[in-house]
């Protein structure tokens, strides 16, 4: 039986268990391994023991299944967004890079076009994690906490809705709770920093709340 969870519509489910049937039979052997486009297009299956040859000769011959190119609509449509995806990586354009990568994702085919925009995106994501990197040390070191904060803020905007943004998202929120930490009593400080480190634990910015260095 082919099972296909929380399809809408319902009948999605006996589609993809007539196709099986229709191409590996309705009965036999287990296991059962059968590779469909998202509209159940037919790319290849098998049912029964395969050795570990086999298999890798199976996933080969799925990988270059002429079913899964791009279209030529398609490869256009790559083309041109790997263009503009690398002439927005030589400018540090990141939004764009970003965006060229999202329509591209959302397009279906295998195309050479998309090395070219995941090396794009591959640069955004090296910049943005100098970034991070730099304002953290430049928080553990004790620099402008007001110029970090702007640059964090600069690149969550600019990396909106990816994890990087989401990073300096919070590493703005970090900067803010030091600043705030800064004003509580000393002899609270030590137990507000405790607490933003719960507060901050599995971020990078957990390492801004440790007890300063007596000089």
């Amino acid at each position: 039986m082919g099972l296909a969870a929380e399809c809408d519509p319902p009948a999605a489910e006996q589609a993809v268990e007539d196709l099986l049937a229709s191409k590996l039979g309705a009965a036999g052997s287990l296991p059962v391994a059968a590779i469909v486009t998202s509209d159940l297009t037919w790319v290849g299956g098998f049912r029964g023991y395969k050795s570990a040859d086999e298999f890798s000769t199976f996933l080969e011959t799925i990988e270059n299944s002429p079913v899964l190119a791009a279209s030529p609509e398609v490869a256009k449509k790559l083309e041109a967004l790997a263009g503009q995806a690398t002439a927005a990586a030589e400018k540090a354009l990141w939004p764009k890079v970003l965006a060229s990568s999202r329509e591209a994702a959302a397009l279906f085919g295998r195309h050479a076009a998309r090395a070219k925009i995941a090396s794009a995106l591959a640069k955004a994501r090296e910049y943005a994690e100098g970034e991070l990197a730099k304002a953290l040390d430049s928080v553990q070191k004790g620099g402008d906490r007001t110029a970090v904060r702007a640059d964090l803020k600069k690149l969550a905007s600019a990396f909106a809705n990816e994890p990087e943004g989401k990073e300096a998202d919070a590493g703005a929120k970090a900067v803010d709770r030091l600043t705030t930490i800064d004003g509580v009593a000393p002899e609270k400080q030590a137990a507000a920093r405790e607490k933003a480190a719960r507060d901050f634990a599995g971020t990078r910015w957990v390492n801004c709340f440790a007890p300063p260095i007596a000089k």
